[in-house]
């Protein structure tokens, strides 16, 4: 079903974005905020539209913003994310 979304390889993406941002240096001086909203529009345009050709994706999709506009209390800011993944490379 996903097979046509590219798999991630993290250490490939932070080589690349490195790369990127020395030939962008103003991308590292944009907010965390503003950093996500850009990989989200980037991603976006990677995938396309994969959710509007795949219905159980898009029905997954809606699920889960139903069940975080439910108890948006159970998510975390990008803030404690962004620390916990941090700690695991100490």
């Amino acid at each position: 079903m996903l097979a046509h979304i590219p798999t991630l390889n993290i250490p490939q993406i932070m080589a690349a974005f490195g790369m990127i941002s020395e030939r962008y240096p103003d991308l590292l001086a944009l907010s965390d905020e503003d950093k996500l909203q850009l990989a989200g529009e980037l991603w976006k345009d990677v995938v396309g539209g994969v959710a509007e050709e795949d219905p159980a994706l898009a029905a997954l999709i809606a699920a889960r913003l139903a069940e975080y506009q439910a108890h948006p209390e159970q998510v975390s800011s990008w803030t404690d994310v962004k620390a916990r993944l941090l700690a695991l490379r100490r």
